[in-house]
Protein backbone atom coordinates (compact mmCIF):
# COMPACT_ATOMS: atom_id res chain seq x y z
CA UNK A 1 0.00 0.00 0.00
CA UNK A 2 1.35 3.42 -0.90
CA UNK A 3 0.44 6.76 0.56
CA UNK A 4 -0.05 9.79 -1.63
CA UNK A 5 -0.24 13.35 -0.42
CA UNK A 6 -2.58 15.80 -2.09
CA UNK A 7 -3.01 19.41 -1.14
CA UNK A 8 -6.67 20.08 -0.54
CA UNK A 9 -8.70 23.19 -0.05
CA UNK A 10 -7.42 26.06 2.08
CA UNK A 11 -3.92 24.56 2.22
CA UNK A 12 -4.90 21.42 4.15
CA UNK A 13 -2.97 18.32 3.18
CA UNK A 14 -4.92 15.18 2.42
CA UNK A 15 -3.27 11.76 2.50
CA UNK A 16 -4.84 8.94 0.52
CA UNK A 17 -3.88 5.31 1.05
CA UNK A 18 -3.56 3.77 -2.39
CA UNK A 19 -4.53 0.11 -2.27
CA UNK A 20 -7.16 -1.93 -4.03
CA UNK A 21 -10.50 -1.35 -2.34
CA UNK A 22 -9.06 1.08 0.23
CA UNK A 23 -10.98 4.32 0.47
CA UNK A 24 -9.47 5.53 3.75
CA UNK A 25 -8.44 9.17 3.83
CA UNK A 26 -6.30 10.84 6.49
CA UNK A 27 -6.80 14.57 6.80
CA UNK A 28 -5.04 17.26 8.80
CA UNK A 29 -8.36 18.98 9.48
CA UNK A 30 -12.02 18.15 8.93
CA UNK A 31 -14.19 20.95 10.33
CA UNK A 32 -17.21 18.88 11.37
CA UNK A 33 -15.04 16.30 13.16
CA UNK A 34 -12.77 18.93 14.71
CA UNK A 35 -15.81 20.83 16.01
CA UNK A 36 -17.30 17.66 17.52
CA UNK A 37 -14.02 16.72 19.24
CA UNK A 38 -13.44 20.28 20.48
CA UNK A 39 -16.97 20.40 21.86
CA UNK A 40 -16.60 17.07 23.65
CA UNK A 41 -13.19 17.70 25.22
CA UNK A 42 -14.02 21.29 26.20
CA UNK A 43 -16.97 19.91 28.21
CA UNK A 44 -16.15 19.29 31.86
CA UNK A 45 -19.04 16.80 31.88
CA UNK A 46 -17.34 14.76 29.11
CA UNK A 47 -13.87 14.87 30.65
CA UNK A 48 -15.22 14.23 34.15
CA UNK A 49 -17.86 11.56 33.46
CA UNK A 50 -17.25 8.60 35.78
CA UNK A 51 -18.71 5.11 35.63
CA UNK A 52 -19.89 5.29 39.24
CA UNK A 53 -21.95 8.45 39.52
CA UNK A 54 -22.83 9.54 35.97
CA UNK A 55 -26.15 9.36 34.16
CA UNK A 56 -26.67 9.82 30.42
CA UNK A 57 -29.53 12.20 31.17
CA UNK A 58 -27.02 14.60 32.74
CA UNK A 59 -24.75 14.66 29.68
CA UNK A 60 -25.30 17.87 27.74
CA UNK A 61 -23.46 16.10 24.91
CA UNK A 62 -25.70 12.97 24.83
CA UNK A 63 -26.97 13.94 21.37
CA UNK A 64 -23.37 13.68 20.14
CA UNK A 65 -23.21 9.98 21.06
CA UNK A 66 -24.28 7.47 18.42
CA UNK A 67 -27.60 5.74 18.99
CA UNK A 68 -25.87 2.38 19.39
CA UNK A 69 -23.44 3.72 21.99
CA UNK A 70 -26.29 5.35 23.94
CA UNK A 71 -28.25 2.07 23.80
CA UNK A 72 -25.50 0.17 25.64
CA UNK A 73 -23.93 2.96 27.71
CA UNK A 74 -27.01 4.53 29.31
CA UNK A 75 -28.43 1.37 30.93
CA UNK A 76 -24.94 0.45 32.14
CA UNK A 77 -24.41 3.88 33.71
CA UNK A 78 -27.88 3.68 35.26
CA UNK A 79 -26.91 0.45 37.04
CA UNK A 80 -23.62 1.96 38.18
CA UNK A 81 -25.39 5.09 39.45
CA UNK A 82 -27.93 3.02 41.39
CA UNK A 83 -25.10 0.99 42.93
CA UNK A 84 -23.33 4.20 43.94
CA UNK A 85 -26.53 5.44 45.62
CA UNK A 86 -26.84 2.31 47.75
CA UNK A 87 -23.14 2.72 48.50
CA UNK A 88 -22.00 -0.78 47.86
CA UNK A 89 -18.29 -1.30 48.27
CA UNK A 90 -18.31 -4.60 46.39
CA UNK A 91 -15.50 -4.10 43.88
CA UNK A 92 -16.99 -6.79 41.64
CA UNK A 93 -20.05 -4.61 41.08
CA UNK A 94 -18.75 -1.06 40.88
CA UNK A 95 -16.68 0.09 37.91
CA UNK A 96 -14.66 3.16 38.75
CA UNK A 97 -12.80 5.59 36.60
CA UNK A 98 -13.66 7.88 33.73
CA UNK A 99 -16.05 6.84 30.99
CA UNK A 100 -14.53 8.62 28.00
CA UNK A 101 -10.86 9.11 28.99
CA UNK A 102 -8.19 6.42 29.38
CA UNK A 103 -6.43 7.92 32.41
CA UNK A 104 -8.02 7.33 35.82
CA UNK A 105 -7.32 10.89 37.01
CA UNK A 106 -8.78 12.41 33.84
CA UNK A 107 -7.38 14.77 31.23
CA UNK A 108 -6.12 18.35 31.48
CA UNK A 109 -4.86 18.87 27.92
CA UNK A 110 -5.74 17.53 24.49
CA UNK A 111 -5.17 17.96 20.77
CA UNK A 112 -6.03 16.04 17.62
CA UNK A 113 -3.08 14.03 16.31
CA UNK A 114 -4.78 12.54 13.21
CA UNK A 115 -8.16 12.06 11.60
CA UNK A 116 -8.80 9.05 9.35
CA UNK A 117 -12.07 8.89 7.43
CA UNK A 118 -13.36 5.71 5.82
CA UNK A 119 -16.85 6.22 4.44
CA UNK A 120 -19.33 6.65 7.31
CA UNK A 121 -16.71 6.00 9.99
CA UNK A 122 -13.78 8.03 11.22
CA UNK A 123 -11.01 7.50 13.75
CA UNK A 124 -9.56 10.44 15.63
CA UNK A 125 -6.22 9.89 17.33
CA UNK A 126 -5.99 12.18 20.36
CA UNK A 127 -2.87 13.37 22.19
CA UNK A 128 -3.93 13.68 25.83
CA UNK A 129 -2.15 14.93 28.94
CA UNK A 130 -2.80 15.01 32.63
CA UNK A 131 -1.07 17.25 35.12
CA UNK A 132 -2.32 17.41 38.69
CA UNK A 133 -1.70 16.42 42.30
CA UNK A 134 -1.50 12.73 41.30
CA UNK A 135 1.34 13.39 38.84
CA UNK A 136 1.85 14.02 35.14
CA UNK A 137 1.52 11.93 32.05
CA UNK A 138 0.66 11.85 28.38
CA UNK A 139 -0.96 9.19 26.20
CA UNK A 140 -3.13 8.68 23.16
CA UNK A 141 -6.79 7.65 23.02
CA UNK A 142 -8.69 6.93 19.82
CA UNK A 143 -12.24 8.15 19.19
CA UNK A 144 -14.37 6.11 16.80
CA UNK A 145 -16.98 8.25 15.07
CA UNK A 146 -19.94 7.23 12.95
CA UNK A 147 -21.97 9.46 10.65
CA UNK A 148 -25.67 9.29 11.64
CA UNK A 149 -28.34 11.42 10.03
CA UNK A 150 -25.62 13.46 8.33
CA UNK A 151 -23.78 14.28 11.59
CA UNK A 152 -20.63 12.78 13.09
CA UNK A 153 -21.37 11.02 16.40
CA UNK A 154 -19.07 9.44 18.98
CA UNK A 155 -19.48 5.66 18.64
CA UNK A 156 -16.63 4.32 20.80
CA UNK A 157 -13.46 5.31 22.65
CA UNK A 158 -10.34 3.15 22.60
CA UNK A 159 -8.35 3.88 25.73
CA UNK A 160 -4.66 3.59 24.89
CA UNK A 161 -3.05 4.68 28.15
CA UNK A 162 -1.28 1.30 27.95
CA UNK A 163 -0.55 1.08 24.19
CA UNK A 164 0.30 -2.63 24.37
CA UNK A 165 -3.22 -3.43 25.60
CA UNK A 166 -5.80 -0.91 24.34
CA UNK A 167 -9.35 -1.31 25.65
CA UNK A 168 -12.53 0.05 24.14
CA UNK A 169 -15.53 1.50 25.97
CA UNK A 170 -17.92 -0.74 24.00
CA UNK A 171 -15.89 -3.90 24.72
CA UNK A 172 -15.79 -2.99 28.41
CA UNK A 173 -19.55 -2.56 28.66
CA UNK A 174 -20.52 -5.54 26.50
CA UNK A 175 -17.89 -7.76 28.15
CA UNK A 176 -19.14 -6.86 31.61
CA UNK A 177 -22.34 -8.97 31.36
CA UNK A 178 -21.69 -10.96 34.56
CA UNK A 179 -21.10 -7.78 36.54
CA UNK A 180 -24.39 -6.36 35.19
CA UNK A 181 -26.27 -9.54 36.20
CA UNK A 182 -24.68 -9.52 39.68
CA UNK A 183 -25.50 -5.83 40.07
CA UNK A 184 -29.14 -6.32 39.10
CA UNK A 185 -29.45 -9.17 41.62
CA UNK A 186 -27.82 -7.01 44.29
CA UNK A 187 -30.11 -4.05 43.57
CA UNK A 188 -33.27 -6.20 43.67
CA UNK A 189 -32.21 -7.51 47.09
CA UNK A 190 -31.82 -3.94 48.44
Amino acid sequence: MGVRKFHGFAGFAIFVAAASGCASVTVDHEPAISNLVQGLYSSEAFRGARFAGSACSSFEFADQLSGQLRDILCPYLDIQLRLAKVRTTDEKLIREGPVFVGNYEGVTGYDVAAIRIDGPTAEVEMNLTYSGPEGKGDWKDRLILFRERGEWQLDDVVWQIYPESPVSLRETIVGDEQTKKNARTYLVAK
